[in-house]
């Protein structure tokens, strides 16, 4: 389950939609469907995957809180960011979409 879910994260949907997938799993096949790339790649790679990790990993989007220091308040707790940083979401990015990526560009270090 947490393969299939991840599947549809992992990429954006216009990966799929173009048919992208087909060249991920070794070269153009002309066979391939969403479900056997998502079972040759994601299934497949998760399988290896400690449980206790995918937990591990679903506790920590859940519950971790760069705010938490700040009262909650994002612009507040990045207001106090003092190193580098570099943000490089990509424009199909799922997770760091580039608008939130200079929303937060905007905010980092600002007192």
């Amino acid at each position: 389950a947490f393969a299939r879910v991840y599947a549809g994260w992992g990429v954006g949907g216009e990966w799929y939609e173009q048919g992208l997938y087909r060249s991920a799993l070794h070269g153009q096949r002309t066979d391939a469907t969403v479900a056997s790339f998502v079972s040759e790649s994601y299934e497949s790679g998760f399988a290896l995957s400690d449980p206790d990790d995918l937990l591990c990993q679903l506790d920590t989007w859940l519950n971790a809180d760069a705010s938490a220091h700040a009262g909650g308040n994002l612009a507040t707790a990045l207001a106090c960011v003092e190193a580098r940083v570099l943000l490089m979401p990509g424009t199909t990015d799922r997770y760091f979409t580039a608008d939130a990526a200079r929303a937060e560009a905007e905010l980092l270090g600002k007192r």
